[in-house]
């Protein structure tokens, strides 16, 4: 039997966690970092579409490489100095990665398609374009706003639940040499919206990151250094570490840990 998640215990394991990922790993963020700046290092150059295809095969590889050491080190698995290699186990937490997103993917298109058909009986822009449902629910006044409003907010949350709910799978796959994805699920059941909220929490630098873009982030290409920093050397390993405390927390007994 898993048991319900406690905040009060995952946050502060969390940071823990992520803290021991990034010095027992750091290699690993330094790899995700460079992953994302590859666009940027390669934005004057014409390539063909064989050579861009191998980059970004590259950079997913970098990208799942990266997690994996962060994870590994998070878990306090034996690593080689560096925390990276390339192996089963970084094809595994792969599928587990493709798995979850892919069904997160799925409820998004269900609930991104109600959402149209509520806005298209409202009358915000027909139902047949989600920018315009979202531009017109924040500008047209009238129950109808709140009505979609009150849908898009509920959208965001339950795929923010979910995604937290899954987030264990990644930790779990490296722990148990097995895929597992959608099966995290169950594990935080009865723990309400604890997850999401711990979620939102470790989410932090993203929305500190969002919030610099919206209020007049400069354009310049130190910018894209700045968020590859802050996403790969800080948000990577929180969510990292939240992942592996709610594992270590919330797997039910016979799990390896």
């Amino acid at each position: 039997m898993s048991s319900p998640l406690s905040l009060r215990q995952a946050l502060p394991d969390g940071l823990r966690l992520a803290v021991t990922a990034v010095r027992r790993a750091p290699a690993a963020a330094v790899l995700i970092a460079l992953s994302m700046l590859v666009p940027t290092l390669l934005a004057e150059r014409t390539i063909g579409l064989g050579v861009a295809l191998l980059i970004m095969v590259a950079q997913l590889a970098a990208g799942v490489v990266g997690i994996a050491g962060l994870t590994r080190a998070a878990l306090g698995r034996t690593a080689p100095p560096v925390g990276l290699r390339l192996d089963r186990d970084e094809a595994r937490l792969l599928a587990s990665i493709a798995l979850s997103g892919l069904f997160l993917v799925l409820v998004a298109l269900v609930l991104g398609l109600v959402l149209l058909a509520v806005a298209g009986a409202t009358g915000f822009g027909g139902g047949a374009d989600f920018a315009v449902v979202a531009q017109a629910s924040a500008t047209q006044p009238g129950w109808r706003m709140w009505v979609v409003l009150a849908l898009e907010i509920a959208t965001v949350m339950v795929l923010l639940s979910l995604w937290a709910r899954v987030l264990p799978a990644g930790p779990a796959t490296l722990a148990t040499g097995q895929v597992v994805s959608l099966a995290a699920l169950k594990w935080t059941r009865g723990s309400g919206l604890r997850p999401m909220a711990g979620l939102m929490v470790m989410l932090a630098p993203s929305f500190a990151l969002v919030s610099w873009a919206l209020l007049g982030a400069p354009e310049a290409d130190w910018v894209d250094g700045v968020w590859a920093l802050v996403l790969a050397g800080v948000q990577a390993p929180l969510l990292v570490g939240y992942a592996t405390a709610m594992f270590r927390q919330t797997a039910p007994e016979g799990v390896a840990k």
